[in-house]
């Protein structure tokens, strides 16, 4: 490993480490009580909390670490609500005043709204609305966790591997590829095992490109097909985010994940408007612009994902069904992540707004910087889930789940290393990857 690629791994070590002690040191071990008349808040473990999820408790029961129990009443407690209402708009905050006609919240950004109850007569009404009395502690949510229902998320999770496959074997048959499922399995587990299990060697998508590329004569198109499946990967989580958001277009909680979605689809239109035009192509000098970007990885990233772009640019019909089925793939990642918030016990997240919320975290840990997302996952869980009233310590512990299900569906990638035999160094890969480079360019530079 040369001394620059060593550094990188080494700085990405480090950013994966300082992610995830900001966010461990950020969350409570146990579950914490936090009182009206107080700037503190009682820690413990609360044992009323079947009581509470039923609504038939009238006090907050907190046990302290010498096992000793205190009983606090509702009224002395800072309640979180979270409401939807008869319009469809969504609000989830702090409680500061509740009355039998009308409940008064304080969001996120420090912004106060009323809201009324169905029988105050009011034309828009609190349709649902759920409450909690504590945050529940790193410990107690793990200790509670609902196996069975863990072990369903994980096989839901394994679906979008198989589907990744039959994904990636279309985009590889209409360039004439004839790579079998099995051996796309296999080879698509490989890249899963170096992507998440041993992100520090060579990436799993550079290992996959270079052993497709070995099974054809269609080395150039073997490559493209891997990196244009991960780009409609992207765009297939980003179009899903979008869907959802549209259906629930007048939920307040969903506006700033709304303007990010639509600034990556917008930025996607806008590239691909570029791409695909020869005119514009020329009229901006593209290749030249490609020429002038710095750091040699950018400038072979960008002409990776130009070369797709540019090959299937005449197979529309194939990358309309190859992103209905990362559509597909996607939507049982996503609903495998609900299932882990139900194992655990969040009883504020609904499906919908993990369809909004998710695709954006999972956009969000594709950036490199971290080894294999750990870190970026348990933030960007907790950062975008506070909005629909999901503390901390749970969404980081649904960051937690899911990365580990990650790794576990990765772990078959080892028997693919295993009958591959030898890995080959990255001095030879890194020589394939420029040939490659090579005949790319000879194949687009007409239309540069």
């Amino acid at each position: 490993m040369s001394k620059r690629k060593l550094l990188f791994t080494f700085l990405r070590i480090a950013v994966t480490v300082g992610l995830l002690a900001f966010v461990f040191s950020s969350i409570d071990c146990y579950d914490s009580v936090k009182m009206k008349d107080s700037a503190t808040a009682l820690k413990g473990t609360v044992v009323n909390r079947a009581e509470l999820l039923d609504k038939t408790a009238g006090e907050v029961v907190l046990r302290d670490s010498d096992g000793g129990e205190r009983r606090i009443a509702m009224s002395d407690v800072v309640v979180e609500a979270r409401v939807k209402l008869s319009d469809g708009v969504g609000l989830a905050g702090r409680v500061v005043s509740e009355t039998a006609e009308k409940l008064e919240i304080v969001d996120s950004e420090g912004a106060q709204h009323t809201v009324w109850f169905e029988e105050s007569g009011h034309p828009t009404f609190i349709k649902e609305i759920s409450r909690s009395y504590y945050s529940r502690g790193f410990f107690s949510i793990v200790s509670t966790i609902d196996v069975w229902l863990f072990v369903f998320g994980v096989l839901l999770y394994g679906v979008i591997n198989f589907t990744g496959v039959v994904r990636w074997q279309i985009l590889m048959r209409v360039q004439g590829i004839g790579l079998s499922f099995w051996r796309s399995t296999k080879l698509t587990f490989l890249g899963l095992f170096y992507n998440n299990i041993m992100p520090g060697m060579a990436g799993g998508d550079v290992l996959k490109a270079y052993y497709a590329a070995r099974e054809t004569s269609r080395k150039t198109s073997a490559v493209v097909a891997v990196f244009f499946d991960r780009l409609i990967g992207l765009l297939g989580l980003a179009l899903l985010a979008a869907i959802t958001i549209l259906i629930n277009y007048g939920d307040r909680r969903f506006h700033g994940v709304a303007e990010g979605i639509a600034i990556f689809i917008a930025v996607v239109a806008v590239g691909a408007i570029f791409i695909f035009s020869h005119r514009l192509r020329r009229l901006i000098r593209f290749k030249k612009i490609m020429r002038v970007v710095p750091f040699a990885s950018v400038r072979r990233i960008l002409k990776e994902i130009d070369n797709a772009i540019f090959i299937y640019r005449s197979h529309k019909k194939a990358v309309l069904i190859a992103i209905l089925i990362s559509l597909f793939g996607h939507s049982f990642m996503i609903t495998a992540c609900y299932v882990f918030s139900r194992a655990i016990g969040i009883e504020v997240l609904t499906i919908g707004d993990c369809f909004v919320f998710l695709p954006a975290v999972f956009m969000i840990m594709s950036i490199p910087i971290s080894m294999a997302g750990w870190g970026l996952a348990e933030n960007s869980f907790g950062w975008l889930l506070s909005a629909v009233g999901v503390s901390l310590g749970e969404s980081t512990t649904m960051g937690v789940l899911y990365n580990l299900t990650r790794t576990l569906w990765s772990l078959p990638g080892a028997l693919a290393v295993l009958a591959l035999g030898r890995r080959p160094s990255a001095g030879e890969i890194e020589r394939e990857m420029k040939a490659l480079d090579r005949e790319m360019q000879e194949v687009a530079g007409e239309d540069g």
